[in-house]
C-alpha cells in the first residue's frame, strides 16, 4: 500500500468510510482521488444523492458535486449544507469526461432515447439537439451508470446513454462518440465535488486553513451593499474565487451569496476580517460552511492562471444600449480574473447610486464567470447613469459588456434571471 500523504495535504484523516454514489460513477471517480491522497479511506456506495446525504448523517464522510463549469452551482446541496450541521473538509476538481454509449451496432443518427442523470443531460444538450431527442425522450436516472446499465437491458439499439468510458464498457456496450464530440464544453466538462463531514464541536471559519466557504445575505433595500461586503473581503487580503447569489424565497426579499475563497496567509488578518465582516452593517447574516487545505485536481485540469490581457484592451461591447430613461436595466460581463475584480466593479455603480437589484454567475469555464446583473436607477440621474454605463464599456478589466434591457417593468427585469432546477 503506498503511504499516505502529511496530514496537512490530505482531504480527510485515516480509516474514515467515504461514502460516493454508484461505483463507476464520477462521485466514484471523485472518491478515488481523495482515496489516493489516503489510501486507508473505504468507499462505500449509495444508490442516489440523497443516500450519500444519509450516510453523511450517520456520521460517514460524503462526497457532494456543487458546481460544474457547464451547469453551474447546484443550490439544493447548498441548502442541505447550510442546514444539516456538517461542514466542508475538502474539494475535489474532476475533469468530467462524458462519452455516448450504445449497443455496438447503434447509431447516434438513429438514436430516439437517450439515458442518462440530469446533469449528464444537461451538459450534453447541444449534441442531443443535434440529434433531434425531444426532451420527453431524454430518460433522467438516479445515478450516472444507471443509464448504461438500461441501455444493455432494454437492448434496442435506438437507445443511447451518457456516461464515462468506464461506466458504458462495464455494461458491455460501445463508445459511440467520445467528449469532444458529446459535451457541450468538450474537455472542459468540470465539476467541483466538496468532502463533507458532521461539523461536531469546530467553530467556523478556521483562521490557519487556506480555503473558506461562507453564505451571506446581505441587506437588499441598499444601494452599495454588496460593494461594501466585498470590501471587507479586500481588506483582509482574500481572494474570492467565486461569488454565487440565490434569490430568496418570499418574493423581493433580496438574495444570498455563496462565497468561496482563498485566505491570503496571515490568520491574524483573515481573523480581524471574519469580525469586521460579523459585524458590517451591509451583511444581515453570514454563515461560514467550511474551512480546509485539501485540493484535488484531475490530472488533464490546467491550474496555470489564464494568459494576461493588454492592459490597454476595451471590453467587447454587444446589443442595442441601454435606455438611461428607463428604471431597470439588465446586462452581463465578464471581468478579468484578479483579487478585487468585483470590488472595482461594484465600486464606481455604488457611486452613480445605482441599485443592484440581482447579481447572477455563469459558468464560462472552470471557475471563470460571467455576471448577469440587474439594476435600479430610480436614485440617480440619466447623465449619471450614462455616465456609469460609459465608464462600463471603456473598463479594460472587462472582457465583454452586453447590454440585455431597459424597462419601467420589475418582473420584465426578473424575467432575466436563471430558473433553479
Amino acid at each position: 500500500m503506498p503511504p499516505s500523504l502529511p496530514e496537512q495535504e490530505r482531504i480527510v484523516p485515516e480509516g474514515v468510510t467515504l461514502c460516493a454514489m454508484q461505483r463507476l460513477s464520477f462521485s466514484d471517480e471523485a472518491a478515488r482521488m481523495v482515496q489516493a491522497t489516503e489510501p486507508s479511506t473505504q468507499i462505500v456506495y449509495a444508490d442516489d444523492i440523497e443516500g450519500v446525504w444519509r450516510a453523511i448523517q450517520e456520521g460517514q464522510y460524503g462526497m457532494i458535486p456543487f458546481e460544474n463549469s457547464a451547469k453551474g452551482v447546484v443550490w439544493k446541496h447548498f441548502d442541505r449544507l447550510r442546514q444539516s450541521g456538517v461542514r466542508i473538509l475538502g474539494e475535489v476538481h474532476l475533469h468530467v469526461r462524458m462519452c455516448m454509449g450504445g449497443l455496438l451496432d447503434a447509431q447516434p443518427r438513429e438514436a430516439t432515447h437517450v439515458h442518462s442523470h440530469p446533469v449528464g443531460l444537461a451538459q450534453c444538450s447541444r449534441r442531443l439537439d443535434e440529434l433531434g431527442i425531444p426532451p420527453e425522450k431524454r430518460i433522467q436516472t438516479r445515478a450516472t451508470p444507471d443509464g448504461p446499465r438500461d441501455v444493455a437491458e432494454l437492448r434496442d439499439p435506438r437507445r443511447i446513454c451518457l456516461a464515462s468510458r468506464l461506466a458504458i464498457e462495464d455494461a458491455g456496450l460501445a463508445v459511440l462518440e467520445d467528449e469532444d464530440s458529446v459535451a457541450n464544453h468538450g474537455r472542459a466538462n468540470i465539476t467541483q465535488f466538496f468532502v463533507v463531514h458532521r461539523n461536531g464541536q469546530v467553530e467556523l471559519p478556521e483562521k490557519e486553513k487556506e480555503y473558506h466557504g461562507l453564505i451571506v445575505v446581505p441587506e437588499y433595500e441598499r444601494i452599495g451593499v454588496l460593494h461594501d461586503t466585498l470590501g471587507v473581503l479586500r481588506d483582509g487580503r482574500v481572494d474570492l474565487h467565486s461569488l454565487h447569489s440565490q434569490r430568496l424565497r418570499g418574493g423581493d426579499d433580496g438574495y444570498r451569496f455563496f462565497m468561496e475563497m482563498e485566505s491570503g496567509g496571515d490568520s491574524a488578518l483573515f481573523d480581524i476580517m471574519r469580525r469586521k465582516l460579523a459585524n458590517c452593517s451591509a451583511v444581515r447574516e453570514a454563515q461560514w460552511l467550511g474551512s480546509w487545505n485539501g485540493r484535488l485536481y484531475s490530472d488533464s485540469i490546467r491550474t496555470e492562471d489564464p494568459p494576461r490581457r493588454d492592459p490597454l484592451a476595451r471590453p467587447q461591447v454587444e446589443g442595442a444600449p441601454l435606455d438611461p430613461s428607463r428604471r431597470y436595466h439588465g446586462l452581463q460581463f465578464r471581468p478579468d480574473n484578479y483579487p478585487g475584480v468585483l470590488f472595482d466593479t461594484t465600486g464606481y455603480i455604488r457611486t452613480s447610486d445605482v441599485n443592484l437589484r440581482f447579481v447572477h454567475s455563469r459558468p464560462e469555464g472552470h471557475k471563470q464567470y460571467g455576471f448577469l446583473v440587474g439594476m435600479d436607477s430610480s436614485q440617480t440621474t440619466p447623465e449619471r447613469f450614462q455616465l456609469m454605463l460609459d465608464h462600463m464599456q471603456c473598463d479594460s478589466h472587462l472582457q465583454y459588456v452586453h447590454w440585455l434591457r431597459s424597462t419601467d417593468s420589475l418582473s420584465e427585469l426578473h424575467e432575466l434571471e436563471p430558473k433553479e432546477d
